[in-house]
């Protein structure tokens, strides 16, 4: 997916969050924004979702040359962040059978999904009873492992440890398959793919 931002501006109240950013992502490329906590990346992210409308400027989301309607974007993102929540009452099957109605997914059954996530021994486990790394690991590997042409990963790793990191970079790197990738995060670790940035406070 090919993404233009055209003086793109977000204030919340009174206060700017964004302001005048211009920036082009090429289908393809995978994308790092930094900057500090509470400076805009989330903000950033929201609005390449579709999900948040900037305050003034124009977004263009386009897909084999063909523009996208904004309402529509929604259907070739996949997203993952610490403020976006899981079905807590479901199991790991119902999640995944719940994301394969609006996805399409890379792995050809639930069986091949939970091996390739490790998580085959809480399968039968409810997500509201999951510690946060169980619950990230899925959230991840339901975006990852999602044919979609846009990923977008806010703190992809906040609530990893250090084997469940490694396992994120290597998923990640087998899934890249030339679609459009976007990590937020202050954390160098998370950003090791990125062959471009972006740091959000230029745009103050």
């Amino acid at each position: 997916m090919h993404i233009e931002l055209n003086k793109i501006s977000k204030r919340y109240g009174y206060q700017w969050i964004l302001r005048d950013l211009d920036l082009v992502i090429s289908s393809g490329s995978v994308l790092g924004v930094n900057g500090l906590n509470g400076s805009g990346k989330s903000t950033l992210i929201k609005i390449l979702s579709g999900f948040l409308s900037p305050s003034d400027g124009k977004i263009i989301h386009a897909l084999d040359d063909k523009i996208i309607k904004i309402a529509d974007v929604y259907k070739s993102v996949s997203w993952v962040a610490p403020y976006l929540s899981l079905t807590e009452n479901y199991n790991i099957e119902e999640m995944y059978n719940l994301q394969g109605k609006f996805k399409r997914m890379k792995t050809e059954s639930f069986q091949e999904f939970i091996e390739v996530i490790d998580l085959v021994q809480h399968q039968d486990k409810y997500i509201k009873d999951f510690s946060s790394g169980m619950q990230q690991r899925l959230q991840l590997g339901l975006a990852i492992l999602s044919d979609t042409p846009l990923l977008l990963l806010d703190e992809p790793t906040s609530y990893l440890d250090s084997n469940a990191i490694s396992w994120y970079h290597k998923l990640l790197q087998k899934h890249l398959d030339g679609r459009t990738v976007v990590i937020a995060s202050n954390d160098a670790g998370d950003l090791a793919e990125c062959n471009s940035s972006v740091d959000v406070l230029e745009f103050k």
